[in-house]
């Protein structure tokens, strides 16, 4: 009745203190599946191509601007200074210099390598959005963690690093790009500005990025004939478990959601 042992509020009731029951009453080992693998009577479909892994053409080399400019492309110069004022941050680009106030600071044009002489960036991290920038001929680091060539979208420079130039290419965008400190606290104060990239929107520099290897990596041909799925060990065991994984997440779902009800 009301209150008993067995009823509704009583010690094994659903409302008294058993009322959760166990689903699984006892360990039960089975086996799920079987996988047998045996050899294909396919062939191979061929031998590998090669290719050499490249750098984007966005990241072509150009710290060196002698030869960037013997292949026909304008190499623009411009400075960038970052520091502390009475109760702030500024940028100085080329002969403007102020905190940010909406207005740009001034501008390059795409399709152009930059060459900036950074400088303030010991204090504040420099960050530029859209291009990324590369570490030039000067750089000496004891530590050897910048190495000239290095791509770079934030720039810190110990105290004991020498590295006063930054180069990149101005590829394809025209519009705003923002530059800071990425110290939030020194951006918030002003150390923040913007220069408009000018010209023909897509305008790129025309040069190839370089080889990441000095070797050739194996890379499937481009007519590869793929072997019938049907035929394949691998794919006949790739599309078990894929089935397999399917169950048993279904499976466990379910389980989930009955002991949901029942608890």
């Amino acid at each position: 009745g009301p209150g008993g042992p067995g009823g509704p509020g009583g010690p094994g009731g659903p409302g008294g203190p058993g009322g959760r029951r166990k689903l699984l009453q006892a360990e039960t080992v089975a086996t799920l599946l079987t996988f047998t693998v045996s050899a294909s009577t396919k062939t191979a479909a061929g031998a590998l191509t090669t290719f050499t892994a490249k750098m984007p053409a966005y990241l072509a080399d150009v710290y060196d601007t002698a030869a960037v400019k013997a292949k026909g492309i304008t190499v623009e110069t411009h400075t960038m200074a970052l520091g502390m004022i009475a109760g702030g941050c500024q940028v100085g680009f080329d002969t403007v210099t102020k905190s940010y106030d909406g207005v740009t600071h001034g501008s390059m044009v795409a399709g152009t390598v930059q060459e900036w002489s950074i400088s303030g960036n010991d204090r504040h991290p420099f960050h530029i959005h859209i291009n990324s920038f590369q570490l030039g001929a000067d750089v000496i680091d004891p530590d050897a963690y910048y190495q000239v060539g290095d791509w770079h979208d934030v720039f810190y420079r110990p105290a004991t690093v020498t590295a006063g130039k930054i180069y990149f290419s101005v590829d394809q965008h025209t519009g705003k790009a923002v530059l800071h400190c990425h110290i939030l606290e020194h951006e918030d104060k002003g150390c923040m500005a913007f220069v408009d990239i000018t010209g023909t929107h897509g305008a790129t520099t025309g040069l190839l990025g370089t080889a990441l290897v000095s070797t050739s990596i194996a890379s499937p041909p481009p007519t590869a004939t793929l072997i019938p799925q049907a035929t394949s060990a691998a794919a006949d065991v790739s599309h078990s478990m894929v089935t397999t994984l399917l169950a048993v997440l279904t499976s466990a779902l379910v389980f989930a959601q009955v002991s949901n009800r029942r608890c």
